[in-house]
This record gives structure tokens, sequence and C-alpha cells, in this order.
């Protein structure tokens, strides 16, 4: 029976050994992931979105992300396009075009499937990304999943796949408060006939006066997750990160992930990580620098990273990645300053970080 890759772990960042012998030595290196904020623009309304900081209605402009795509040419390998909704910016086909042009190998778009059924979303998806993960937000609700006009979306593009031979895969996010083992199986059953090739499971975090946090509860569910994930058919997979939904404490001296991972948002500018999008406190550089192949050994832009530790980051309660991976980060400097990253399995999806 073939081994499921997992496609979500705190250890993929030290996959990239040859990147993470670079941070180890102290030097500058290119990120393994771009994550590009098309816009801030969307057709829902989701309260925690970090977008919704953001002055409504930007768009980045295509000149920005063809300069980070030349940038990162040979150096960076996953693109992850987001927003807001990226369906909405009226040049989403021609960054997917752009990104596969400057030989990014794992393209992923981010979105709420509200825009699925379009010609002009869906013929670029077939074409150039890797992976649509759609966010079935309007579930739990009144209705039951299999009435989601989404999931509707999804049968139809997964029908285009079929038809096509594209290599896209669909994925769906699902939000993890409020819902139990039941829950949770009638959600993947239904996601598994609409097509969607995996469903990946996250805790649901708000924003609070002080930062952000995870919604308590949530870890409870963790006891059933991996049960839930093996009674699964093949074919179809269920991804989640266990270190978020866990208490334990984080520590890290810097927050390490933002250079591996590089997170821009629609206004242009590079900020520490996806949850601090639009917070001046947080901006690390400006577009103007993207034309500069020094940008990465910037020192302004390094000790903005390094002066981020995890007793003075408000962000840091919601468990994001990035928290996990500068936690990481943190012990393998510790432990092997000057050595080589451990050896790791692949991963399904190792630019996407």
């Amino acid at each position: 029976m073939a081994v499921q890759l997992e496609m979500v772990s705190p250890f993929k960042v030290l996959w990239h050994r040859d990147k993470v012998a670079g941070f180890l030595a102290g030097a500058a290196i290119f990120p393994v992931t771009l994550e590009l904020g098309l816009t801030t623009a969307c057709n829902l309304c989701c309260p925690d979105c970090p977008s919704r900081r953001g002055q409504p209605g930007l768009f980045l402009p295509p000149e920005t992300a063809r300069r980070l795509f030349v940038l990162c040419r040979g150096r960076t390998f996953g693109v992850i396009l987001s927003g807001g909704e990226p369906t909405l910016h009226p040049g989403f086909g021609q960054v997917l075009a752009m990104a596969r042009e400057h030989e990014f190998r794992d393209v992923t778009v981010i979105s709420n499937g509200s825009r699925l059924d379009c010609d002009e979303v869906a013929g670029p998806l077939l074409r150039h990304a890797s992976v649509v993960r759609v966010s079935l937000y309007d579930w739990p609700g009144e209705k039951p999943p299999g009435l989601s006009p989404t999931l509707k979306r999804i049968e139809r593009l997964r029908r285009a796949i079929d038809q096509s031979g594209s290599p896209l895969q669909i994925g769906v996010s699902l939000l993890t408060r409020g819902i139990g083992r039941r829950q949770l199986s009638l959600a993947a059953s239904v996601v598994r006939a609409a097509g969607a090739h995996w469903l990946y499971l996250h805790p649901t975090c708000v924003s609070t006066p002080r930062g952000s946090a995870r919604i308590q509860g949530q870890e409870r569910l963790l006891t059933a997750l991996e049960s839930f994930r093996r009674d699964q058919p093949p074919g179809f997979a269920v991804h989640y990160l266990k270190q978020r939904f866990s208490s334990n404490p984080l520590v890290f001296n810097g927050y390490h992930a933002a250079h591996f991972v590089m997170v821009v948002g629609a206004d242009g500018a590079n900020y520490l990580s996806s949850e601090t999008k639009y917070q001046p406190r947080y901006r690390i550089a400006v577009a103007a620098d993207y034309v500069r192949r020094d940008l990465f050994s910037d020192p302004p832009r390094r000790a903005a990273i390094a002066a981020v530790r995890s007793g003075n980051y408000p962000a840091g309660g919601g468990r994001n990645r990035g928290v996990l991976y500068s936690q990481v980060l943190e012990e393998i400097r510790r432990a092997s300053t000057g050595k080589e990253a451990p050896a790791l399995p692949d991963f399904l999806l190792p630019h996407i970080l």
C-alpha cells in the first residue's frame, strides 16, 4: 500500500537542508515559499481574516509580483496566492502564468471557492496551479455540508480536471471549532464525494485586543483525528498540524520562519508573517526593495526578524505555522549550530511551507 505523504508539519522546514544550513551559518537565504496576498477584496466577511486589517480594495500590481518572481527565480520554488479572495484580482490568470514562467514548481491558490466555476478562474487553475485549497467556512451552519454551493463548484472543477488531464489537485480546509467526530465524518464523506483530493483541518483562532488566540477546547478533538484519518479510503487524505491543537509552550528568539516564508500583502509590502499582514510594526520590507539581489541580507530586515521573540509576539497565541517553524529552527540552532539538518522523508508540496 502506498504511504500517504504528510503535507503539514513543523519539521517540513527542515526538509530544505541547504537553506537550513545557510540559516545555521548566519548567511542570507532565499525563501522556500513566496506568499502573495493578491487583494484585500473579498466577497465574504470572515471576522478574523488578517486581510480585513488592510485598506479595502487593494490589488497587488502584477508588476510587483513579476519583480518578486524575477528576484527569486531559481532559488525559490513555492508560491501561495491568497487574499482576500485572490480570484477577484483582474490579473489572477496572468500572475498564475507568470509563476510557472519563472520556474515555480508548487503553485497553490487559497480561495473561498465562490468563483471556481468562472472561466477566467477555472482555466488558469487547470493550466497553471498545483493545488487550489478551498476554505469551506460556510459550514458548520444551518445546512448540511452536502448542500454547500461551494461543493457544487468543486464537483464541476473536478470534472474539468478529469476531462482535461490537468494535474491540479483540490483540497478543502475546515475549521474545527464546534464540530465532533460524527460531523467530521459527514464533512469528509461529502467533500470526498464532491471530488476533493484531501481535507485540511485547522483550529479556529480569533483576534483579541492583545493579538490572536486559538479558541480553547479544540485540543480535545486531537485524540480522535488520527483514527479519523486512518478511516479514510485510499485516494483521499486528511491533513492537520497537530502541534496547532497542542498547548505546549512555544519558545523562540527571533521569528526565524520569515527567512523561509516571504509574506507580501496586496499593498506590496513584505510582512513578518501571514497573521501580521497590514500591521505597520511588522512591515519588514517594501516593494521598492524587490529589485535588490541583496534584499535577504539587508541588515534592518534581518534585525526586524531577530527582534520578534515568543515572549513579545502577540500573534503567537494562534500557533500559526510560522510560530511552529520558528521554534523548530530555534531548537536545531541551539543543538546543531554549524551542522546539517537531519534527513527527513518527502512531503506533499515540499516547497509550500
